[in-house]
């Protein structure tokens, strides 16, 4: 595990100056969220431990040194103490961040109850100097050591004695404060999450192409794991062929070695993503792209939602849902006349195949077994045609009942990107609010239809016309000889 992490995420410059003039004996801690989408949550919460005592110091207080050699900045300034008992007492004298020197009357073994700290070195004065220190006390953190205050969240201010504090998040970023009614406002930290499907509609047994783009901040705490969260709608199938594009590179399938797939986890997810955050240094941008089948489980004109969420730590952004739709039309057929009840005519939409179920005929998905391009209605019957994405379609009646009319041409259907659907205009065709419906007349199949009709008679005619000319110049002739 690394030592040095980058993980400080609420720094302040200030923090490490000993000894600031300080006028009151008692703080707050008070810590904002920033501004920001993904600046701070909710959900995070905060401990604060008190590392170091504020001790009021006279003059000469040991061996010649005064409270300005410890950084008190005057003789009747505050400076820092630790007791001996302190759990975090021996965490000091290992680090060699301080200088720890003893206050009143040393015991007879030479140690004291009570110890003056100082910077061993004014280089860690800075606030690169507050960030390593804060991840030397997180990372040494003795054994059962209690907060002073515990679990308080964003924008509540706590108090507490004045002193030198770390304070640590649920999500791993810590901050070092001598607190004096001191306000902390987190930076940008949190890792972010959008999802999108290409298009608004698809037909069912249409793949819809999902993408997830994760952005990864620098400062990610490398101990923790980022989890991408990935819930279908029950009507879309996954097709297991989930790729991953790092920083814009090409992208390639997931091999584990910065991000992997959980497969049928244990919670409602069709899927997950474990993003590893143990090499990640810089900013990183991972784009995700996988692709699922709308199945003929689809209703018509319904949104079909695809949520998507990541967690780190205990912080889980907002749901992104996009939200696909398909769309469908009413097929109804009337044949005129008597004894028309148990007629049927037959229609195909274009190269579709359908499955039949209770509410008419669905387009069929890939799973589905003996689909069949024949949609048939009987008299009087209305079915649902659904499953299709917005386009436009040929409808064509391939076969009505004996002794009808069938339709003179095909019937064209538009449905538009909002699902409105028309049709176009044919004779025996009436449609209203999505509804096409169709009459068949009965009666004598005209000759235009294909039958002989008179062409027969023409031919007679025509054979008669030309054998009257032929009889009637041979008679000329013999009358002229």
């Amino acid at each position: 595990m690394k030592k040095m992490r980058k993980i400080v995420a609420l720094l302040i410059a200030m923090v490490m100056v000993f000894g600031m003039s300080i006028s009151v004996f008692a703080a707050t801690i008070t810590i904002n969220k920033g501004e920001g989408a993904n600046n701070g949550t909710d959900n995070t919460t905060y401990d604060a431990y008190q590392i170091f005592s504020y001790s009021k110091a006279a003059d000469s207080t040991f061996d010649g040194t005064t409270d300005s050699d410890l950084g008190a900045g005057s003789e009747t300034g505050l400076t820092y103490t630790i007791a001996k008992d302190s759990p975090w007492y021996q965490v000091v004298v290992d680090s060699t961040y301080f200088t720890l020197n003893g206050k009143g009357i040393a015991a007879a073994d030479g140690t004291y109850t009570e110890y003056y700290v100082s910077l061993a070195s004014t280089d860690m004065n800075t606030a690169a100097g507050a960030k390593t220190i804060a991840e030397y006390f997180r990372d040494h953190m003795p054994n059962g050591v209690t907060p002073t205050v515990a679990d308080f969240k964003a924008g509540s201010a706590q108090s507490v004695p004045d002193g030198y504090y770390l304070i640590t998040s649920s999500l791993g970023e810590l901050v070092i404060a001598a607190t004096s009614d001191i306000t902390i406002t987190e930076k940008n930290t949190y890792p972010t999450l959008d999802k999108k499907a290409e298009e608004a509609d698809y037909g069912v047994g249409d793949d819809v192409p999902y993408t997830i783009t994760v952005v990864i901040p620098a400062n990610v705490d490398n101990t923790k794991d980022v989890t991408v969260h990935d819930e279908l709608d029950d009507v879309l199938s996954f097709n297991d062929d989930l790729k991953v594009s790092i920083n814009g590179a090409t992208a390639v399938e997931l091999t584990g070695t910065i991000a992997s797939l959980v497969a049928n986890p244990d919670d409602e997810c069709t899927f997950e993503i474990v993003i590893e955050t143990a090499d990640i240094t810089a900013e990183t941008t991972l784009v995700f792209t996988y692709t699922a089948e709308l199945t003929s489980a689809a209703a018509a004109d319904h949104g079909y939602v695809n949520k998507a969420y990541l967690d780190y730590s205990d912080y889980e952004t907002t749901p992104k849902t996009p939200e696909i739709k398909t769309y469908d039309f009413d097929l109804e057929k009337i044949f005129t006349g008597s004894n028309a009840d148990t007629l049927t005519a037959t229609f195909t939409l274009g190269d579709k195949m359908f499955i039949k179920d209770a509410t008419g005929y669905v387009v069929a998905d890939s799973d589905d077994a003996d689909p069949s391009a024949d949609i048939v209605v009987k008299n009087s019957e209305t079915v649902n045609v659904r499953g299709l994405a917005a386009g436009t379609y040929t409808l064509t009646e391939t076969e009505t009942a004996a002794g009808y009319n069938p339709l003179s041409g095909t019937i064209t259907v538009t449905i538009a990107d909002d699902g409105t659907v028309t049709f176009s205009e044919l004779d025996l065709v009436s449609d209203a609010n999505g509804k096409v419906t169709i009459t068949n007349n009965n009666g004598t199949v005209l000759p235009s239809t294909g039958g002989m009709g008179t062409t027969i008679f023409y031919i007679v005619g025509a054979i008669l016309v030309i054998g009257a000319g032929v009889v009637l110049v041979t008679r000329r002739r013999m009358n002229m000889q």
